[in-house]
């Protein structure tokens, strides 16, 4: 049986209303004021992503908030970051880097919580393989990035912290 529903007014009135935004973005010069619409456009995701889960209410909601929520710091962190550059000030290290921050583990957490939903059984050993994979990585991550940051004699302790953070 197919359980697929038309889509209704108010998701294409969405769905114009994104593409219409994307769009405008994409040929809109690079200003302070076109990044207007892509914060605009970014809202208009989040709302999207919580209008369909009041919508659907699906069994499993907790990621999908989770993952809105991530959505929504990123967004924030995007509107403050433009409104230090448009203000004149040095966005570099700022309120925005808290708000990404955040909302890069958020959407990580409700990345793990989706995968946990969806396996039935747990594999312990594609646990230990998806591990030395991520081992593997984490060294590659440490040599390349974090390695240099942590032997820059020219950073400071805070500065040292923010740049350690982005990286993870």
């Amino acid at each position: 049986m197919d359980h697929r529903r038309a889509p209704t007014p108010l998701a294409l009135a969405v769905l114009v209303i994104g593409v219409g935004l994307t769009v405008a973005y994409a040929m809109a010069p690079r200003t302070v004021a076109s990044e207007g619409i892509y914060v605009a456009a970014g809202a208009v995701g989040v709302a999207a992503t919580v209008a369909g889960i009041l919508a659907h209410r699906p069994y499993h909601a907790t990621a999908w908030m989770l993952h809105a929520g991530g959505f929504a710091a990123i967004v924030t962190g995007e509107a403050l970051w433009w409104q230090q550059l448009a203000a004149g000030e040095d966005p570099s290290r700022s309120l925005a880097d808290p708000a990404y921050l955040a909302g890069g583990l958020l959407m990580a957490l409700s990345l793990v919580l989706r995968v946990r939903e969806t396996v039935a059984v747990r594999d312990v050993f594609a646990n230990i393989d998806s591990a030395i994979v991520a081992l593997a990585g984490g060294v590659i991550a440490w040599m390349a990035v974090i390695e240099p940051i942590v032997s820059d004699p020219t950073l400071g302790t805070t500065e040292r912290a923010w740049s350690l953070a982005y990286p993870i």
